[in-house]
């Protein structure tokens, strides 16, 4: 009874309870059973179990004696909703194919279009497939009507439906929105390759770059001559699709040693474009030499410092073992462009890494504080002239130019910034940008600039009568 009430509590079925006892030829005493039976109508009836759990409770103990007229019930209400699979699951675990004979049941899932479960279950109770023709013929016109074309077809050629459903017009559809692939799928299944010529398909294929597929569909359907892989396995390799261009190698049995030139072609423009990843992988793929791609791997490294991309640019020096000395021209047109750029934390980790000196950049730090300075960017301008050390005082003039724009934009805020920062006071008197924010019903914005300018005498609150 102990046992009993524990289950009893459980507010959620767990199939994993009862596993070890499905399907097994265990003998369950009756006291046993007599319990059980009483917890099954327990929890149908006070927790509203769902039928399926009620009869894997039932079959987990051989209660279809016990509980025959409910558990009958149960099964019915499972195929009254509609939930074929639950329901045959229960009536292959209860033994009850002869009270539900599951022909009818497999064919309404297949009307249903419920193809994949119907499959499984015809595959578990070794039924025959052409017996289910009709029902599967529905099925395909349902899933025709949703435009799931693909899954029409794998029922049409699964139940041997080609007559009554041509596959023709379906792989037309399928080309028709370019699912090529799926298409030469079915081609190739169906044999129509005299009424569907792949040919075209595969060239639209070739012509898409999909290297990889259209070489699978030029070995499937022999069509070696008409696209000669060696060709197409060359133009892959000088892209770095390395594994497609392998993968062809495989499937058309081609000497690797053929494409040498290819693969050194590729591997120095991706070189020189830094693409390391890529590189390492052609070069272990192939057998090939690092020692031999040095001058390439060097193309890379320097346009990788000129952009300022210095872990990149640094992995490639470590891995092709260059001297970093010898980069020392592309390092500082890296750090020149970074500055300009206002991009200080990056230009000074470059600078650091290379060991180099700051002063040797004032005039692209001076170039980059005048850009931030006239686009109104007063943190950026400001936190470069901290960092290198310049004279606020030696950029007022920009400073002004980006005032007046900040002005011209209403911007009233950033330009009583500008003017604070910078002292320019005597060029752009804050008091008129300050009576706008009044004016405009900014009032912290504007109490905040009184307070910086010290202009509480001139912006007294009046009180009021």
């Amino acid at each position: 009874m102990r046992w009993r009430s524990w289950v009893s509590r459980q507010t959620l079925f767990s199939q994993p309870l009862l596993q070890p006892l499905l399907g097994k030829d265990h003998v369950i005493p009756e006291p046993l059973q007599r319990q059980a039976a009483d917890l099954w109508r327990t929890w149908r009836d006070s927790y509203k179990f769902a039928p399926i759990r009620l009869c894997l409770l039932a079959s987990a103990f051989r209660l279809e004696r016990l509980l025959a007229e409910e558990i009958d019930q149960s099964v019915e209400q499972l195929l009254q909703q509609g939930h074929w699979a639950s329901a045959l699951q229960a009536i292959h675990a209860l033994g009850l194919r002869e009270r539900f004979p599951p022909e009818p049941i497999i064919a309404k899932m297949l009307e249903q279009a419920h193809w994949n479960a119907a499959l499984r279950w015809i595959k578990l109770l070794a039924l025959q497939r052409e017996a289910f023709a009709e029902s599967a013929g529905v099925g395909v016109w349902r899933l025709l009507e949703l435009d799931r074309w693909n899954a029409a077809l794998r029922v049409v050629h699964a139940f041997g439906l080609r007559e009554r459903c041509p596959p023709e017009p379906i792989i037309q559809r399928l080309l028709d929105r370019e699912h090529w692939v799926t298409a030469l799928r079915w081609i190739h299944a169906f044999g129509l390759r005299e009424r569907c010529p792949p040919e075209p398909i595969i060239q639209r294929l070739l012509d898409r770059e999909y290297w990889a597929t259209a070489l699978r569909w030029i070995h499937a359907f022999g069509l070696r001559e008409r696209f000669p892989p060696e060709r197409i396995v060359a133009k892959v390799l000088e892209q770095g699709q390395w594994d497609a261009a392998v993968s062809g190698m495989q499937l058309f049995e081609l000497q690797r040693e053929a494409f040498a030139e290819s693969v050194s072609v590729s591997v120095r423009r991706l070189l020189e474009q830094g693409q390391w990843d890529a590189v390492l992988r052609g070069i272990h793929a192939f057998g090939l030499q690092r020692e031999a791609f040095a001058e390439s791997a060097s193309v890379g490294v320097r346009r990788l410092l000129e952009q300022g991309q210095w872990d990149a640019a640094v992995r490639g020096i470590e891995l092709f073992e260059l001297q970093r000395e010898a980069f020392g021209e592309s390092v500082r047109v890296g750090v020149r462009r970074l500055l300009e750029q206002g991009q200080w934390d990056a230009a000074v980790r470059g600078i650091e890494l290379f060991e180099l000196q700051r002063e040797a950049f004032g005039e692209s730090v001076r170039v980059g504080v005048r850009r931030l300075l006239e686009q109104g960017q007063w943190d950026a301008a400001v936190s470069g002239i901290q960092l290198f050390e310049l004279q606020r005082e030696a950029f007022a003039e920009r400073a002004g130019v980006g005032v007046r724009r900040l002005v011209e934009q209403d911007r009233w805020d950033a330009a009583l910034r500008g003017i604070h920062e910078f002292g320019l006071r005597e060029h752009f008197p804050p008091e008129p940008i300050i009576q706008r924010l009044l004016e405009q019903g900014e009032w912290a914005t504007a109490l905040r600039s009184i307070y910086a300018f010290g202009l509480g005498e001139r912006f007294r609150p009046r009180r009021s009568s």
